[in-house]
């Protein structure tokens, strides 16, 4: 290794956390709180290893990135009984350093060495900007009886992405996604269990990934007094 290649990172972060709860009834509740989350940069983020396999598409990483810390305000309720449960969140994030990865045309000084490579795609890592998210998040579950059960996880975000200062570039949209399921506990330790979902495109900065979706079956039985568990499933027969 080059010794101007070298590069080390050091990251001390505070994570605070406050919640406000209030009982409703034995079996519902709601809660305030706020809460930071970070999410350090990982070792391709930051190596500043040059990738030149491909002359006209470079890309290394970013060693001067920072944590992203991300501030949430949630607002959430929620309500247990025997057949029926329910989870519901709604919240507001935003993220004043938002680790995005970027690509433009090479366009660098004559006195830098990647100025030999001007005029190729140049892909790196930034905190870039501000990110800002309207979600709302839904969990339920019913037992109509002992042996069936249906469940649903699911959600929707708005997301707001500025680094007009940095890059001239804004985007927003919205993306969700929703897992849905049931299960079937037959005699003798038998389960079945069919679900399901759907990924919408996340937002980003410089476009969407492609969506993703799934279905599947599994069947299983307990043996040993449910010490063991063997299951047979199958994925995605649908689709190539």
């Amino acid at each position: 290794e080059k010794p101007e290649q070298s590069f080390d990172a050091d990251f001390n972060d505070w994570v605070p956390s406050a919640s406000l709860g209030f009982k409703i009834t034995d079996m519902s509740n709601i809660r305030l709180g706020y809460n930071m989350r970070i999410q350090r940069p990982g070792i391709w983020y930051l190596n500043p290893y040059l990738n030149n396999i491909d002359p006209q598409r470079i890309s290394q990483g970013n060693p001067n990135l920072d944590s992203e810390k991300s501030n949430n305000v949630n607002f959430n309720f929620s309500k247990f009984a025997q057949k029926f449960s329910i989870n519901a969140s709604l919240s507001y994030t935003f993220v004043n350093n938002a680790i995005e990865r970027y690509t433009i045309i090479a366009n660098f000084p004559e006195s830098d060495p990647l100025s030999q490579y001007n005029g190729a795609s140049y892909s790196t890592y930034g905190n870039m900007g501000k990110r800002q998210q309207v979600g709302l998040f839904l969990y339920g579950s019913w037992n109509p009886v002992p042996l069936f059960r249906i469940y649903m996880n699911g959600g929707l975000e708005y997301t707001n992405i500025d680094s007009e200062k940095a890059l001239r570039l804004t985007k927003d949209g919205v993306a969700g996604r929703i897992f849905a399921g049931t299960q079937f506990n037959l005699p003798k330790d038998f389960r079945i269990n069919l679900h399901g979902g759907y990924f919408s495109p996340w937002i980003q900065l410089q476009g969407k990934q492609s969506p993703f979706y799934f279905a599947g079956l599994n069947i299983s039985k307990d043996f040993l007094k449910k010490k063991l568990s063997v299951s047979l499933c199958e994925k995605n027969t649908f689709w190539k």
